[in-house]
C-alpha cells in the first residue's frame, strides 16, 4: 500500500439527466467504466477486491455556486468545496452543462496515479440515462487534515445509511462498539506502516468512547439493479471519556471522514460530515 491520495472529480452534464435520491451506485458504475476503459486489468483488480478495500467513492453531489463566486469557473468550484454533500430526499433533475462531483480517495499507488490520467482523457461517462464529461480533477493535501481540531463529543451526520456486518450478524445502529473496529481494520489497511494492534485498541475504545446522543432513521436505497441496502442516516454524538482515547477517536475518525465507515464504502455508503465550521476549514485548506 501507497500514500493516501484524495480526489475530487468534477463532471459537466451533457444532456439533460437526473441523479437519483441515492447515486453511490451510479458514481460507482462510471468511474469503473472510465477506469476499464483505460486500464482493464487494474480495474479488475480493484473491483474484484475481498475484505478491507483499499479505495472507496462517494455519492454525486450538484455544484450550487455562491452568487459571490465570480465568473471563473474553477474558483466557483473552490468556493463550492466548503458545502456538505447533503442527502437528498427525492431525484434530483440536471440541465445540460451543470456540474456535478464525486470524491475518491485510495491508498492504491496503481490507482491514484491513474485516476489523473483516466481523467484528462475525452470521454463521456453514460450510465442509466445520465450523460457526463469530465471536467476538472482537483487533488486534497490531507495532510493538513490532522490540524484540525474536533470537540470532544464530537458531532457527525451520515449522510448516506450506515450498516455493520459481523458474521452472519447484520447492524444499522451509528453504536461505537460497531464503528470503530471498523475503523480500526481501515487504518490498518490504509495506513499498514503505522498498524494499530486491533484487539488492545477497539477495546479501549469499547471501554472509553460512548455514544452520547443520536437523531436519525433507517431507511432503504437502492445499489444497484435489484439490489437495496438498509441503513441509519442522522446526527450522531460520539465522546470520550479522556484526552488519549479522544485523541484516538479523532484520528480514526479523520479517517473514516475520508473513507467511509461500514458497508458499501465503495458505493458511497456509510458517509458523515462533521459540523460545517470543520467542513468549511478542512475542504477549503486541503487544496
Amino acid at each position: 500500500m501507497g500514500e493516501v491520495k484524495y480526489f475530487r472529480l468534477f463532471f459537466r452534464t451533457a444532456a439533460f439527466g437526473t441523479i437519483p435520491r441515492f447515486s453511490g451506485a451510479m458514481a460507482r458504475g462510471m468511474f469503473f467504466k472510465a477506469l476499464d476503459a483505460y486500464d482493464s486489468h487494474l480495474a479488475k483488480d480493484v473491483h474484484d477486491q475481498e475484505g478491507i478495500l483499499d479505495y472507496s467513492l462517494t455519492q454525486f453531489g450538484k455544484v450550487h455556486f455562491p452568487s459571490s463566486s465570480g465568473n471563473d469557473l474553477l474558483n466557483r468550484m473552490r468556493t463550492a468545496f466548503g458545502a456538505p454533500m447533503r442527502r437528498r430526499s427525492k431525484d434530483s433533475g440536471l440541465q445540460e452543462g451543470e456540474i456535478v462531483y464525486m470524491d475518491v480517495a485510495t491508498c492504491n499507488d496503481s490507482l491514484s496515479s491513474v485516476i489523473p490520467k483516466v481523467f484528462s482523457g475525452n470521454w463521456r461517462a453514460e450510465y442509466d440515462g445520465l450523460v457526463l464529461e469530465p471536467l476538472q480533477l482537483v487533488p486534497f493535501d490531507i495532510t493538513r487534515l490532522g490540524g484540525v481540531k474536533l470537540g470532544n463529543p464530537v458531532a457527525i451526520r451520515f449522510q448516506t445509511p450506515v450498516s455493520f456486518s459481523t458474521g452472519s450478524s447484520f447492524f444499522v445502529w451509528p453504536d461505537p462498539k460497531y464503528i470503530f473496529p471498523n475503523l480500526v481494520s481501515i487504518w490498518n489497511v490504509w495506513y499498514p506502516d503505522n498498524a494499530i494492534d486491533e484487539e488492545s485498541t477497539v477495546k479501549y475504545m469499547h471501554d472509553h468512547v460512548s455514544l452520547h446522543y443520536a437523531k436519525g432513521s433507517i431507511i432503504t436505497v437502492h445499489t444497484g439493479k435489484d439490489q437495496v441496502h438498509k441503513g441509519w442516516v442522522g446526527l450522531v454524538k460520539l465522546g470520550a471519556d479522556s484526552a488519549d482515547a479522544a485523541e484516538i477517536m479523532f484520528h480514526l475518525l479523520k479517517l473514516g471522514f475520508l473513507t467511509g465507515v461500514g458497508r458499501g464504502r465503495s458505493a458511497g455508503l456509510g458517509r458523515f460530515d462533521f459540523d460545517r465550521v470543520f467542513l468549511r476549514k478542512t475542504m477549503v485548506h486541503m487544496l
